[in-house]
């Protein structure tokens, strides 16, 4: 009815702040519950590190946070998480062990939520696999409220045959109705193709094999840097 319908507009929606505002303002408030969110930029521009810090600010908002890397150890993750909490530089973290195992213990006596970093090979799993992979922590009793995924292009299709189009265009379908299953967000990336490289404000005609994954996505955010970003 018209009725509930104003209800649901009116009352709050379950949205999760990124920690960023100027981002969360273009959100609407943040990441919302069944939603795929993609960030897309060249090589070496920060998207995991962008990952990575927003998995932090999940876990420090009090949300449950399960970080899958294709692309990066779990150790490596780790030490830039624990960079980001704790502001101990990762290249010092071994020297300041005691001043670590402190901030962090600290850090979660305040908090209710955990993180899960699960490091997987380059297209080794589909997302029939993070589907499994996310059953079994609710069995243990972690609910993740967020998954990030870094990145989409390193997830192995389901079926066979099909050319890169395809092959992204259902990775990111399967991705999204898992948002759907599970009601929360999923945070990708993916690559720009190599005429997007170095360009300022790249378009969606930019993302590398597929623009299937921007007919999926609900959002879609460009990541560069100009000349002075880089110095």
């Amino acid at each position: 009815s018209i009725d509930e319908h104003i209800k649901e507009l009116t009352k709050v929606y379950n949205r999760i702040p990124t920690g960023w505002k100027f981002l969360d303002e273009r959100l609407e408030g943040g990441l919302f519950p069944k939603t795929l969110t993609c960030l897309v930029g060249q090589v070496n521009v920060g998207k995991s590190i962008f990952l990575g810090n927003l998995a932090t600010n999940m876990v420090m908002k009090g949300k449950n946070t399960l970080l899958i890397s294709l692309e990066m150890s779990e150790f490596m993750y780790a030490k830039r998480i624990s960079t980001q909490m704790t502001q101990i530089p990762h290249h010092e973290l071994k020297v300041y062990t005691d001043e670590l195992k402190q901030q962090i213990g600290h850090i979660k006596k305040q908090l209710d939520s955990k993180l899960v970093i699960k490091e997987y090979a380059p297209k080794t799993i589909t997302v029939r696999h993070v589907d499994g992979y996310i059953g079994k922590l609710r069995h243990k009793g972690f609910i993740p409220e967020v998954v990030i995924i870094d990145y989409i292009n390193l997830l192995k299709p389901t079926s066979k045959n099909l050319n890169s189009y395809a092959e992204v265009k259902e990775i990111a379908e399967q991705l999204r109705a898992l948002s759907f299953k599970y009601n929360i967000p999923f945070v990708t990336a993916s690559q720009l193709n190599r005429g997007a490289f170095n360009t300022a404000s790249p378009g969606m005609e930019g993302i590398s094999e597929s623009i299937g994954l921007a007919a999926t996505c609900d959002v879609i955010a460009s990541l560069w840097q100009e000349e002075d970003d880089k110095e």
